[in-house]
């Protein structure tokens, strides 16, 4: 990326200014432009603000869609693409792995009705296919083939505003009405080139906590790309880029049929457009609830005794982190999200007993996100052994958005055989699992005394606790495990949903799936 400067001439930048604000790394592009500004009679803010209109209105009709927004009754768009397996990889940096994503965008601007869905798949076998659907008097949301949720989700009609907005957001036209309808948020900050391409960025407040950054090549003055700065919770700060190219034109309106998101580092998501349609008669059936669904089961948050001093946190954002009191400390398995709220239930129940560990089955984002409070709490974490570099990356991440704790000292004890914990009375095993089709290493727990095995992933149940048809490849891989490793277990409890008798998934096992 080069600076251009008045007079055409330019220096480069260093790579690491390439995650600051656009506007901190090219002050010096405008100094011509304020002393012009001043003398006119006009501020600098003032000329920045005036110059991103021009910009913004330009571009808008580069993509032929100056007189033609309001024409726009309706929109259906339908992608097809690889998600990259960041933070859900059969291991920690595996960014070779990939997997196919769908998503259909259908929205009816004269009736206000608006239809995402989305379909991904992860590794072991899992489908993820979900259909959300507003309208100016409903929200709903379900599962689309009906494998682990038979619920239909009612949603708050407040919420459309807000799913629209980020929908439509890497549609360039859609972008730029946003941002005119934001124009007291405008603002240029001046040209950059990267290779030989020279852009002129412009930004604008998407939301109150949110400013996009717009690259808007200076000779088409079709957008290259937005960047955004965000804080996840396991990577910490980073700037998300979604890029734009292959430009065609549909119904005389310029659309990019290929997208991608990057985190700047590596890709995360890449998709290409296969069917779009403006002013297309969008059918009712896509906004009407099917039939067939009862109501949403929900898990209420509580602490639930499984077994002498085991505990389950059952409904924790959705989680079932499990926790196991021995008579001097207490070991927490899975920090997921809402971590903090676990750590005080925990508290709250054996005052003054230490969380002296917490143990991670792998390093999935959804398993790890909290992670940090645990570190803060001073427990050292057990883990596989890949996983040390993982929880040494999260604990070295900057939080400058999300109130996390970071940089806490941190120990680890890396499980490579069959390791046993016991005060005389209890007993837990942590067993490694191996390789297995999700990921290259996951512990599973097994309490031999009551017969039950915690587990993550390798089986979720339905929503009404049986065992989800059809079987994927993990569901076995667990069954041949239990089998093999000549385990006692009467009930399989998880990470995610209702725990599921052994019986019910060897029977599902012998039937073929």
């Amino acid at each position: 990326m080069s600076l251009i400067l008045t007079g055409g001439k330019t220096m480069q930048l260093l790579p690491a200014a390439r995650t600051l604000r656009i506007r901190l790394c090219i002050t010096c592009s405008l100094l011509l432009g304020a002393v012009l500004a001043v003398v006119a009679g006009e501020s600098p803010e003032q000329r920045a603000y005036h110059e991103a209109i021009n910009i913004i209105s330009a571009a808008r009709q580069a993509l032929g869609a100056a007189d033609q927004t309001g024409n726009i009754r309706s929109l259906y768009l339908s992608y097809k693409g690889q998600k990259y397996m960041d933070g859900q990889g059969t291991k920690f940096g595996a960014m070779e792995d990939v997997l196919p994503a769908e998503t259909v965008v259908a929205v009816d601007f004269k009736s206000g009705n608006l239809m995402n869905e989305t379909a991904d798949r992860y590794r072991g076998g899992y489908l993820f296919h979900f259909r959300t659907v507003y309208t100016d008097t409903t929200g709903f949301s379900f599962e689309v083939p009906r494998i682990r949720f038979s619920g239909m989700n009612r949603l708050p009609v407040s919420g459309k505003q807000a799913l629209q907005q980020n929908l439509l957001r890497n549609i360039p036209l859609f972008l730029f009405n946003m941002a005119l309808d934001k124009k007291q948020t405008l603002r240029y900050h001046g040209r950059v080139k990267e290779k030989d391409r020279t852009m002129q960025v412009v930004s604008f407040a998407f939301s109150a906590n949110l400013v996009l950054d717009m690259y808007i090549e200076e000779s088409s003055r079709l957008l290259v790309k937005y960047t955004l700065n965000s804080d996840h919770p396991v990577h910490g700060d980073q700037s998300i880029t979604w890029a734009f190219s292959d430009y065609r034109s549909v119904e005389g309106i310029q659309f990019p049929f290929v997208r991608t998101c990057s985190n700047g580092i590596s890709l995360l998501r890449a998709d290409t457009l296969t069917a779009i349609k403006v002013n297309w008669v969008v059918p009712d059936s896509f906004f009407q609830q099917p039939s067939g669904y009862g109501e949403p089961v929900v898990l209420a948050t509580r602490i639930r005794e499984i077994g002498k001093n085991i505990f389950m946190i059952e409904g924790l954002n959705g989680y079932n982190p499990l926790f196991v009191a021995f008579r001097d400390y207490i070991v927490v398995l899975e920090a997921v999200n809402g971590s903090d709220e676990a750590i005080r239930m925990i508290q709250q129940k054996f005052p003054g007993k230490p969380i002296r560990y917490v143990a991670l089955s792998h390093y999935h984002e959804d398993h790890t996100a909290g992670l940090p409070y645990f570190l803060k709490a001073g427990a050292e974490v057990i883990t596989t052994p890949q996983n040390t570099a993982y929880v040494q990356s999260v604990n070295r991440a900057v939080h400058s958005i999300l109130p996390l704790p970071t940089k806490n000292p941190v120990k680890t004890i890396e499980v490579n055989t069959l390791k046993k914990m016991t005060d005389g009375e209890l007993e837990m095993q942590i067993i490694p699992f191996g390789a297995n089709s999700h990921t290259d290493e996951m512990l599973l727990f097994y309490f031999p005394k009551e017969q039950l095995v915690y587990q993550a992933d390798l089986l979720i149940s339905t929503d009404q606790g049986e065992v989800a048809r059809p079987l994927i490849p993990l569901n076995y891989e667990l069954y041949r495990f239990i089998q093999e490793r000549g385990l006692k277990v009467k009930t399989i409890y998880g990470t995610h949903w209702k725990e599921v008798s052994y019986e019910k998934l060897k029977a599902a096992v012998k039937s073929g799936g």
